[in-house]
């Protein structure tokens, strides 16, 4: 408890040095992350434990090959209907490998979860040789489902507790606070209503969706500036992809990379608050900040 107490203290102070900037959220893996024991229902436990047992794979292997297959079998969806790949900006999971072009084209917005969906069961249907055992179809089939409809992919979501702590600490100092996120439009509309006293935190949101542009791309972070008349020496960005964190430094963006803490894998804010100091100090641009550094228990 005392721990905890200290950490959010330690928000606090260091959104106290934060005095007159605007502090830019990614969702996925910053605000919020998957809940596990859902996901695992939706895939089918029975399903991943067949997977184990037949494609000999650990417990710390499986999750890796679901996935690795999952953007797999997209490209081959994508490949069977001849689907211009072209068509959508790059964008990239957390450890920068590229997303398959049916979920660039589900986040930017070009296509409905419906189509998505379409392709893809019609696709696996006449191809069972892309499978290894009837298991690993159905789990596919089952992540395919989950993803691509929106009722059951916000089911998935969690908040984490350490961003919502950090967020309420920057409004509460009266700093502004936003989001621009790789997220689809269909699901958006079913996140706000799950978590109401999260969104309306937010001074301003963009989500790839609503504005057909995806990170790390320029053009979504300009929208962002843009539209809330935002400059960019004035922002701090926090996301988990390094790509992203990049695409904004080159705008003059202070980019803050949010990585995981170990086996739980959620997001490291008590980093995230030593870098945001370390930076604050280094450039010297609140002469408070020395004096609040010496406050926060790291």
């Amino acid at each position: 408890m005392i721990k905890r107490s200290l950490f959010i203290v330690s928000f606090i102070f260091c959104a106290q040095s934060l005095i007159g900037y605007n502090v830019i959220f990614d969702f996925n893996g910053v605000l919020m992350g998957t809940n596990t024991k859902t996901s695992l229902h939706a895939t089918g436990f029975s399903n991943v434990l067949q997977c184990m047992i037949h494609l000999r794979k650990s417990p710390t292997q499986i999750n890796a090959h679901l996935k690795t297959k999952f953007f797999s079998i997209l490209d081959n969806i994508a490949q069977t209907y001849q689907l211009d790949t072209q068509k959508s900006q790059p964008a990239y999971d957390e450890h920068g490998n590229p997303l398959p072009y049916l979920m660039r084209a589900w986040l930017d917005g070009s296509m409905t979860c419906y189509e998505i969906k379409k392709h893809a069961f019609q696709a696996l249907a006449i191809h069972p040789e892309w499978f290894e055992h009837a298991a690993e179809k159905r789990a596919i089939s089952n992540l395919i489902k989950t993803i691509f409809t929106p009722k059951q992919f916000v089911k998935t979501s969690k908040i984490y507790t350490e961003c919502l702590a950090f967020m309420k600490a920057c409004k509460k100092q009266g700093h502004n606070i936003y989001a621009l996120s790789n997220w689809d439009k269909e699901s958006f509309v079913l996140l706000q209503e799950k978590y109401p006293e999260v969104f309306t935190l937010f001074d301003g949101i963009i989500i790839s969706g609503e504005v057909n542009a995806l990170k790390p791309s320029p053009d979504i972070y300009n929208i962002l500036l843009t539209r809330y008349h935002l400059n960019p020496t004035t922002c701090w960005f926090i996301d988990d992809q390094q790509e992203n964190v990049t695409a904004a430094s080159t705008l003059g963006i202070h980019g803050i990379i949010c990585h995981q803490k170990g086996l739980s894998k959620k997001p490291d804010f008590r980093l995230v608050v030593r870098t945001i100091k370390n930076i604050l100090m280094t450039q010297r641009h609140d002469e408070t900040c020395e004096k609040t550094t010496a406050l926060i228990p790291l």
